[in-house]
């Protein structure tokens, strides 16, 4: 019996291009390129959900790429630490192309075979009627389609509504990130207020924190998260608390600060 294919496919947002992180890319000597790089490294991710496994042939995770690329390290390295920094993808030992997940979409052959049928067949509308039971089939196939459309409205309104209940926090991650947050991203965001009963509250502090040591990624701030709840540090009182007491414990006393690093700390503590 032969092998059923599935066919991959990335269905790239009409704002691709307005995220601050792409339009800055693009402003930067080599930025294209590096655009361009970063596209391909998502298609070649688009059959193992968005994760380039790093599979332990090579050095590391960039040298394979770079091979399988037919790209230089020094490019790959470039556009990986570029875009990273962006919070558009994360690196362990593999690469996590953060927007790909919701972005994906595929279909079997056998599919593809019926919707270029489909297609073909509304463009005959002089030949020959179909027989008696051809037209039912037809029937059935719309009827299948219009009840997955209906179900798939009802997700992008169950969706929507979900959004609209954390649009103030959506909204300052992105002020805080500088750039749009992705469609897997915000539901990322959302689990941690419905799933891990984080507070908004909570979660800003947590987005501050790593905005403020240089780390604006969901894995980095989802992490700050967990040690805190660890702690039973559910409130931003007790975070603050908690703060105060590792600075006097591994701070060493009478050290001049300077009133830059004043004026950091206040502008976080002061900020909404």
């Amino acid at each position: 019996m032969a092998k059923t294919k599935v066919y991959f496919w990335l269905k790239l947002d009409n704002n691709f291009f307005e995220n601050l992180a792409i339009k800055k890319a693009m402003k930067l000597p080599g930025g294209k390129d590096m655009i361009l790089l970063y596209q391909r490294m998502m298609l070649a991710s688009l059959s193992t959900d968005g994760i380039l496994y790093y599979e332990g042939t090579l050095n590391n995770i960039i040298e394979e790429t770079a091979t399988k690329l037919e790209e230089t390290e020094e490019n790959v390295a470039m556009t990986v630490s570029y875009f990273e920094k962006a919070g558009l993808l994360q690196v362990d030992n593999d690469i996590s192309m953060l927007q790909v997940p919701a972005l994906i979409a595929q279909e079997t052959d056998w599919a593809r075979y019926k919707r270029n049928q489909r297609d073909k067949q509304a463009l005959l509308d002089n030949v020959q009627k179909l027989s008696n039971t051809r037209p039912i089939e037809i029937e059935k196939e719309i009827d299948i389609e219009l009840e997955l459309d209906k179900d798939i409205e009802q997700e992008k309104e169950l969706s929507s509504s979900s959004c609209i209940n954390n649009k103030e926090l959506i909204r300052k991650f992105e002020e805080e990130f500088g750039r749009l947050l992705s469609p897997l991203e915000i539901e990322e965001i959302q689990k941690w207020v419905s799933d891990d009963a984080h507070s908004p509250e909570v979660i800003m502090e947590a987005v501050k924190e790593a905005v403020f040591k240089g780390k604006p990624n969901l894995k980095y701030i989802q992490g700050i998260l967990r040690n805190w709840k660890n702690d039973n540090l559910n409130t931003v009182e007790l975070i603050e608390a908690k703060r105060r007491e590792r600075e006097n414990t591994h701070l060493p006393k009478n050290v001049p600060v300077s009133e830059d690093f004043k004026e950091a700390m206040n502008y976080w503590k002061d900020k909404d």
